[in-house]
């Protein structure tokens, strides 16, 4: 935080209740060159917050500006770090496995033109999949070290540019995986005929070890779960038909739009001001 730190624990006790402890969160909301802190309240879960300031403004327009300026930027990061962070974590050895042992196959047999089809809808499925993890986690990073030079203060503002900035990230994470989970559910029924075909070949099935079997295996009955995690991620009816920049554009409102009746039904919480 910076040098008026103490003089913001102090501004920020004063709204503290019996048995509770506070926070102030990292980020400076800055309105006609007042500065603006975020501090909330806990038991065992959040009771309250404040926006504290240790200049001498009593402008509480700007105070409620801040409010919901920095509560949108935690609860965007937040959602980019609950759902994005949870999918660059995931361990990715399945989908480069069996594209291994897919790419082996139409690299050493001559296979039939209809199974080389076959195997090469599955491989570049596979490998699409595989690239979009790579640039999610790319991209992920990115946003972790601005994150992270935010909660040390090494940026201090939060600003409309920032806010715009994580929103883009939030866009394209959620268009990867949309696009992830669509492209390996619309392939479920080529992953099983590439299942079936190299466990009866007796040229195929040399080239598959048990890693590639098992995993081929289960990608065969992923259907209910990649069903269920599309329609979460399904924001509006026909999504799949949309163009990336459409699917993102559709993402943000979304975003937005839930993050500001969040931002009303929190509003109750706030004890400085005072609504």
């Amino acid at each position: 935080m910076n040098k008026n730190y103490n003089e913001l624990n102090i501004l920020a006790a004063k709204h503290k209740k019996i048995f509770e402890k506070y926070d102030i969160n990292p980020g400076v909301f800055k309105i006609n060159d007042n500065e603006y802190y975020f501090a909330f309240y806990k038991r065992r879960k959040i009771t309250g917050y404040a926006i504290i300031s240790s200049q001498s403004s009593n402008n509480k327009e700007e105070y409620i500006e801040a409010f919901k300026s920095l509560s949108r930027y935690y609860q965007y990061s937040g959602s980019v770090i609950k759902h994005a962070g949870f999918r660059a974590a995931i361990n990715f050895n399945s989908f480069t496995t069996v594209s291994g042992f897919l790419q082996k196959v139409l690299t050493n047999l001559q296979l039939s033109p209809e199974n080389r089809a076959i195997f090469r809808k599955g491989l570049d499925a596979l490998n699409f999949i595989i690239n979009l993890q790579d640039q999610l986690i790319k991209d992920y990073e990115i946003f972790l070290t601005r994150a992270r030079q935010v909660e040390s203060g090494e940026i201090k503002f939060i600003t409309k540019d920032l806010l715009d900035n994580v929103l883009n990230y939030l866009s394209e994470f959620d268009y990867i995986q949309y696009t992830q989970m669509t492209t390996q559910y619309n392939n479920i029924s080529t992953f099983k005929e590439i299942y079936n075909q190299a466990k009866n070949d007796q040229e195929i099935k040399p080239f598959m070890d048990e890693a590639a079997k098992t995993y081929l295996g289960e990608f065969t009955i992923s259907k209910a779960n990649l069903q269920k995690n599309i329609k979460e991620l399904t924001h509006v009816p026909n999504l799949e038909q949309l163009t990336k920049e459409e699917h993102r554009e559709v993402a943000r409102k979304t975003t937005v739009q839930n993050t500001e009746k969040f931002i009303e039904k929190h509003m109750k919480k706030l004890r400085h001001p005072k609504i």
